[in-house]
């Protein structure tokens, strides 16, 4: 057999394990496509899943220029098989583009390429030996929106500082890697363990800054030890999202035009948070089929009866209903203070032929939470949502002013009118709402207007529910925001930002709260849920009269 022959078999024998495996092979890396190999799992998630949108994605730097062979061995050297297999997701190997070694400007323009047409909100890249070196001294210093960087080996030059905050995995023996990355996180404080150091940003709001030093060596810890360390200590822990002046989810947006660190949001971990988590596919009679996603934290199984609090959560247009428990906050919350959620698919889906159940099967569902779990106080139910969720949230709760207890809104539009409010309107049964959104949101629900269609219209429904007087049409020089008088802190910081955060009263006390994040999209405010929950859990329903208890504060 000639030598020829014997290279076509081989790269055949490759290419069919290739496919096999699910490896897609590139002809070579580019500057256009530097991907040499892909794994991608991402074709087995199913609904029972967990959401695709926040799955962690690869992008493997290798040490060399690699054939298809050797990519799929270097993904298999790395572990990294079984954990593409259980989160449905993906990793790309690439390679120097000139063929050669890597080149800062040619490889720099390359990730950028990568940037802007493989997005992933999270992001998290491995890099071995002189790609390690590379990204140490290359994209380290552009990781805006990179979720986690592990390096296994490689170097860095001297005198080579970065000022972007990206988590880190460092397996080196050159000291000053782990030391470029410490600095650029701010990560001060220091604790110990005997396989690694690990290194947090101290300050408010940057716990998720976070460098782990290995202290073993290569002897110690392979590259597959090194990439589960890596998962357990850093990757698990968080994604990135950019919202301050656009929102990184909408069409046309590049990446590369907003280089400035992008947020670092909590990654859930369920199992961590001692969360249960289904998929519930369910026949509503006269309705057709439904789904809806349940989150139980496991101590509220042993709960007394109706002593759980329970939270709908309604995701926004034409989103995955998990985006919610992912997004919003509100599954770290509910760990925490003990609370049953629901993410309820209310709009109805064309490719898995899910019913849109809308406001009855919503409330169908709550019927079903109440049969299901005992443990459910049916007098504190509320309802919470995202977008076009929000003004479900808003209007639904209006409908069944009786049942529910408060309502938490996140970046709605607009909302119910004051002719809906009026016609619900009875002697004291009160709804509560919490609405936020941000000044750079889309959809500019704020600053408020006096259009039919502003979310003015949603504060005067509520208001006139709440029996609290406010103008008929806004005025931006009492509020420039809000258009009315409101009381509460006013311009004040919310989680790290700047924020107007106001409240209107009764005679029972704050029922309505609004709150502006400056500057911030069109997209749940992760660090609101906390806040959400600590007005809401304030209010319950008498479920014999309908009528709103309210819990004075302490």
């Amino acid at each position: 057999m000639s030598d020829a022959t014997v290279l076509v078999y081989r790269r055949a024998i490759a290419a069919f394990i290739a496919a096999a495996l699910g490896l897609s092979i590139a002809a070579g890396a580019t500057v256009e496509n530097p991907i040499i190999a892909t794994l991608d799992r991402t074709s087995a998630s199913t609904i029972k899943d967990r959401c695709p949108g926040y799955v962690p994605s690869y992008l493997v730097y290798a040490d060399k220029v690699l054939g298809a062979e050797e990519a799929q061995q270097l993904i298999e050297k790395l572990g990294m098989t079984q954990h593409l297999a259980e989160y449905k997701t993906r990793a790309y190997v690439v390679g120097p583009v000139n063929g050669d070694t890597y080149d800062p400007a040619g490889d720099f323009t390359a990730f950028q390429n990568l940037l802007r047409t493989r997005r992933s909100s999270n992001l998290k890249i491995v890099a071995v030996g002189a790609g390690a070196t590379f990204v140490n001294n290359v994209i380290a210093k552009h990781a805006f929106a990179v979720a986690g960087i592990l390096t296994y080996g490689g170097a860095i030059d001297p005198g080579t500082l970065s000022d972007m905050p990206v988590p880190a995995y460092v397996h080196s023996s050159n000291a000053a890697v782990g030391k470029a990355y410490i600095q650029a996180n701010g990560a001060t404080a220091k604790t110990e363990s005997p396989a690694y150091t690990l290194y947090t940003n101290p300050e408010a709001g940057k716990g998720l800054q976070r460098v782990v030093v290995s202290k073993l060596d290569d002897s110690r810890e392979s590259p597959a030890q090194a990439f589960q360390n890596a998962w357990k200590t850093v990757f698990s822990k968080n994604y990135r999202l950019y919202m301050s002046r656009a929102e990184s989810y909408s069409q046309g947006f590049d990446p590369n035009n907003y280089t400035e660190p992008w947020e670092l949001e909590p990654y859930v971990m369920y199992d961590e948070l001692g969360m249960s988590y289904a998929a519930i596919e369910e026949d509503l009679p006269g309705l057709g089929f439904s789904l809806r996603y349940e989150y139980v934290p496991k101590r509220a199984l042993s709960a007394a009866p109706k002593s759980v609090p329970l939270v709908i959560m309604m995701h926004g247009n034409n989103n995955d209903p998990r985006i919610q428990a992912e997004s919003s906050g509100w599954v770290e919350v509910a760990a925490k203070n003990i609370i049953i959620l629901t993410s309820v698919e209310w709009q109805g889906t064309r490719d898995q032929h899910f019913a849109a159940i809308g406001e009855r099967g919503t409330m169908a569902i709550l019927d079903r939470l109440l049969a299901t779990y005992p443990q459910i106080d049916p007098g504190r139910v509320y309802f919470t949502g995202l977008s076009a969720g929000a003004m479900n949230s808003l209007t639904y709760g209006l409908n069944n002013v009786s049942r529910i207890a408060g309502i938490a809104a996140a970046s709605a539009p607009f909302g119910p009118s004051v002719d809906a409010a009026k016609r619900v309107k009875g002697d004291g049964n009160y709804l509560p709402a919490y609405s936020i959104a941000g000044t750079r949101d889309m959809y500019h629900p704020l600053p408020v207007s006096a259009s039919p269609r502003s979310f003015y219209g949603a504060i005067r429904a509520y208001a006139l529910l709440d029996d609290i007087q406010v103008p008929d049409t806004p005025d931006l020089e009492v509020n420039e925001l809000f258009g009315l008088k409101l009381g509460g802190p006013g311009w004040s910081e919310f989680a790290g930002k700047r924020a107007m955060i106001g409240t209107l009263s009764n005679s029972q006390g704050v029922m309505i709260k609004l709150v502006a994040v400056d500057p911030y999209g069109h997209w749940n405010f992760k660090p609101a849920a906390e806040d959400m929950w600590a007005f809401l859990s304030r209010f319950s329903r008498d479920t014999a009269t309908g009528r709103l208890v309210v819990r004075r504060p302490q």
